[in-house]
């Protein structure tokens, strides 16, 4: 028995092996997905009164880009094109295009009512306030 389970570890070892060179090998946007799958990058920060979230969506047009907010939860949808030109053959492939979905859960709940985003330089960025958030300023007085 013993000499059957070294047997089977070390298979499972040059399989994982082989996935790892495998998955290691990819350019950069592919995923188990499919093939160059566009997955866009995403930061999430937080201030003292918002959260504010960049999605890294160059070449997109930003009539092809959706958001909605769900309580803590941001969903966004769209589609990066590839360039389309008439006469020309594709050589080399590396540049991911074509629909995308990300969902961000975000650390604590939002104002729905102050939620702003802008798309600039392939970059969304949304800024959502943080309900009730006020700044007080308490002076100290001393003798």
């Amino acid at each position: 028995m013993a000499d059957f389970d070294d047997r089977f570890w070390r298979e499972f070892q040059r399989l994982s092996a082989r996935l790892d060179d495998w998955v290691g090998g990819m350019p950069s946007g592919a995923s188990l997905a499919g093939p160059l799958a566009f997955d866009p990058r995403a930061d999430v920060c937080e201030t003292e009164c918002a959260y504010l979230v960049r999605v890294e969506i160059p070449g997109a047009d930003p009539k092809a880009i959706h958001v909605v907010l769900e309580g803590h939860t941001l969903f966004l949808w769209g589609e990066r094109r590839a360039p389309q030109a008439e006469g020309t053959r594709v050589h080399q492939m590396e540049i991911a295009f074509g629909t995308f979905q990300k969902t961000i859960l975000l650390p604590g709940p939002v104002d729905p009512d102050k939620v702003s985003s802008t798309y600039e330089r392939g970059m969304l960025l949304l800024e959502m306030a943080k309900p009730e958030c006020r700044k007080i300023r308490v002076r100290i007085e001393g003798s």
